[in-house]
């Protein structure tokens, strides 16, 4: 089979890392025939990154970005979408925009982009300055699908402590539905 130049998204916090990377090329030794498996085994024992990363967690983040490329290629080539490969019926996916509120927390960000585009739905990383008002507000719109409480993150960018017990319930997972605030 022919080689496929293919390209994706870093996504690594820094830009740094991303520059370097670019500036770098295809060094890494990646050609060959693969399972997902043994290249998941060759890329685990790589260093992706030509100049340490800005933050050790990164190191974590491109590799799941080079498992990911490997899955869709793989997908590609054998010419079958993901979910007929796992056996299952395929389900409407909706595309979301990530973002956090500013600090403090408002709904100004989110009222912006919706302002501009009516149609969009959001996922959203909460912070300790998010208010019950703030949270009714944000069930009002409707768009928001998700929250990513980032409790278990550490040494990033978007790291939030675990949410306390005394956390109002309308911010809380919810644990047959995920981590919705739509209702």
């Amino acid at each position: 089979m022919a080689a496929r130049r293919v390209s994706g998204e870093d996504v690594t916090y820094d830009a740094v890392d991303h520059e370097i990377l670019q500036a770098a090329g295809p060094v890494q030794p990646l050609a060959g025939e693969h399972t997902i498996a043994s290249f998941g085994e060759l890329v685990a024992s790589l260093d992706l990154f030509p100049e340490p990363p800005q933050r050790d967690v990164s190191r974590l983040y491109r590799r799941w970005a080079f498992d990911s490329a490997a899955l869709d290629l793989a997908l590609r080539q054998a010419d079958r979408p993901l979910h007929d490969a796992l056996g299952r019926g395929p389900l409407p996916l909706t595309f979301v925009v990530s973002l956090r509120l500013g600090d403090p927390a408002t709904i100004e960000p989110l009222r912006r982009r919706l302002d501009a585009y009516p149609t969009l739905r959001f996922k959203l990383d909460p912070t300790s300055s998010w208010t019950d008002a703030l949270i009714a507000e944000l069930q009002a719109t409707g768009a928001v699908d998700s929250v990513d409480f980032k409790g278990l993150y550490k040494g990033t960018v978007v790291d939030q402590p675990p949410i306390p017990t005394s956390t109002p319930a309308s911010w809380r997972p919810s644990r047959t539905r995920g981590s919705r605030i739509r209702r």
